[in-house]
């Protein structure tokens, strides 16, 4: 079983420290979720469901004592450790009195505090044995879909067939869809938490027959429902609770209801819909749907006008409207929410094949309008959902576009952004900031400037800058710290050694030698 450890103390040092040298993976505990005063410990503990909880007593908003009173009024099956500051025999006795496992005070080892877990630990499995029956069925369950042993999955297929009979289930898979980042270890412990969490929350009582995880982003649920339609309602509310708590794309992969032999059918089409379809708008995909689609692509296969396209672009180079058509044709593809990553691959295929020859009719190549590693980061997420593959296309059209707009010659470029630099001395002046005003990669733009300027563009930013400055020392009673602002610099130590390298005196001198100039004259 997953145990879960609430550390509560409004000293957050403590708290880091504890998160820190304690082995909390060694000693079995798999989440550890932190609150620096009780009202934030009873949002978690009434969210989630937490095993241990290891606390200060005296805090500013109500102590830990009271956090345990509350505890035990709800009759949660919580452990309880404190870490007190203070040996005073009442609150031994307050702390006994609630049933606490444990009461340290500090300074307290790593060493004691892990031993002190060890015994709560203990304490939880022991708990968790009374209530075997749940936490056996769990395992067969696991044993029955996971398991690579031939006869260990037939031995729990058997048995639960003993226990169920010819009760019928639904097969999902909850998978998360998570950003570059968001699939962390600490997102991990938060996907596993708001999951089980809402589940609990969202289905009735005995619905949920168990809940597996498999891997950081991805869950099985085995669903007990007498009311099929009463069923794709409650996975509906569960997939857009879980999506706006989570904040990152969800799906669900809904399994045909059937008996517990017949769900390794259902697993092995479940598997295959993650690998062959991309999730739409629709957050809740069917298996009954995947099979018929399954037949119709067998059959006709799904019409994408590419050629059609391109043709329209070599004629008119319109990249909006043919944006457009794209998105529309996958979206007309998609309306019953599922669309094949082998359609979506072929047509990627297609539109780089025409946007490189179009490119190369123009004397181009990719590399000149797009940073390579950022296109790649692209693709690589346009096939998560349909949503992913819309923000694939939008970049990539509006980028031609823009592309299409600029005077491509390379003493253009160089003025444009000469032009953009003086008007922003101020502001960021990135080689990325630079590269989207005239639509080109950020390497390429580098070597046109050179090649029309004869020197970089860092070395060409810092001498207006410090053009710009100079300028303000002469003309206006500003503050140095002042003036390194107002020509990009936050920090006034670096434009003052660079003013420096350039002028040979520093602001300051700058500035003073210029006013006896003016005195002589």
């Amino acid at each position: 079983m997953e145990i879960s450890i609430l550390i509560v103390d409004d000293d957050r040092l403590v708290t880091e420290k504890v998160e820190k040298t304690v082995d909390f993976e060694r000693l079995g505990i798999s989440n550890v979720l932190t609150a620096s005063n009780i009202r934030q410990a009873i949002k978690l503990l009434e969210e989630m469901p937490i095993q241990i909880l290891l606390s200060d007593i005296e805090m500013p908003q109500g102590s830990g004592l009271e956090l345990l009173e509350w505890i035990r009024q709800k009759q949660l099956p919580v452990e309880c450790i404190f870490l007190s500051s203070y040996a005073y025999f009442s609150y031994a006795q307050k702390a006994m009195q609630l049933n606490s496992s444990e009461y340290l005070v500090k300074p307290v080892t790593t060493e004691e505090l892990e031993i002190a877990l060890q015994r709560s630990i203990k304490r939880v499995m022991e708990k968790a044995e009374d209530h075997g029956g749940e936490n056996r069925n769990l395992t067969l369950w696991e044993m029955c879909l996971l398991s690579q042993n031939p006869r260990k999955h037939l031995e729990a297929e058997k048995e639960l067939h003993r226990i169920y009979g010819d009760t019928a289930f639904s097969l999902n898979f909850i998978r998360i869809f998570p950003d570059r980042d968001h699939s962390g270890k600490k997102d991990a412990v938060r996907y596993q938490i708001l999951v089980s969490s809402n589940v609990r929350k969202i289905l009735d009582r005995g619905q949920a027959e168990a809940l597996i995880r498999v891997d950081v982003c991805e869950w099985m649920l085995i669903w007990k429902e007498p009311r099929p339609f009463r069923m794709q309602e409650k996975k509906q509310e569960l997939c857009r609770c879980l999506q706006r708590v989570i904040s990152q794309p969800v799906c669900i992969y809904a399994g045909n209801m059937g008996k517990v032999g017949e769900l390794q059918s259902s697993l092995e089409h479940l598997e295959r819909m993650e690998m062959e379809t991309v999730p739409g708008d629709n957050p809740v995909l069917y298996e009954a749907d995947w099979l018929k689609q399954e037949s119709r692509e067998a059959g006709a296969g799904v019409c994408l006008p590419a050629d059609s396209w391109f043709a329209e672009l070599e004629q008119s180079a319109d990249f909006m409207h043919i944006q457009k058509e794209i998105l529309d044709c996958t979206d007309t593809n998609a309306k019953d929410g599922i669309l094949s990553v082998h359609t979506l691959k072929e047509l990627h295929k297609k539109i780089m094949e025409l946007t490189d020859r179009h490119l190369r009719e123009r004397g181009q190549v990719l590399e000149s309008i797009f940073d390579m590693q950022e296109l790649e980061n692209y693709e690589k997420e346009a096939y998560r959902t349909i949503e992913s593959w819309r923000t694939f296309i939008r970049f990539l059209f509006e980028k031609l576009e823009g592309n299409q707009k600029c005077d491509r010659r390379q003493e253009s470029v160089a003025e444009c952004l000469k032009r953009y630099i003086e008007e922003n001395l101020k502001a960021d002046l990135s080689r990325k900031t630079l590269a989207a005003q005239v639509y080109l990669s950020e390497d390429y733009i580098s070597r046109i400037f050179m090649n029309a300027s004869g020197v970089s563009i860092t070395s060409y930013i810092a001498s207006r800058r410090m053009e710009r400055a100079r300028k303000y020392l002469v003309e206006t009673v500003l503050p140095v710290s002042k003036i390194a602002m107002e020509v990009g610099y936050s920090n006034f130590s670096y434009f003052s050694k660079t003013f420096r390298d350039l002028t040979g005196v520093t602001p300051n001198e700058y500035r003073l030698r210029k006013a006896k100039e003016r005195n002589q004259q």
